[in-house]
């Protein structure tokens, strides 16, 4: 099994990969959030997706 690195031992490209992936999943967590304090539910979302793949 591939042992864990420290951030020090991580290329520049590795590090901002990890950085690139990081700021995804909070701004997924923003729209998340969002949703959440407008009132949309999971089922709002699923009903959406439906109709607009009809």
């Amino acid at each position: 099994m591939e042992q864990l690195r420290t951030c020090a031992s991580l290329s520049p490209e590795e590090r901002a990969v990890i950085l690139v992936m990081l700021v995804r999943l909070w701004r997924a967590q923003a729209v998340r959030d969002h949703l959440v304090q407008q009132g949309i539910t999971v089922q709002d979302v699923a009903d959406a997706v439906a109709w607009a793949r009809s």
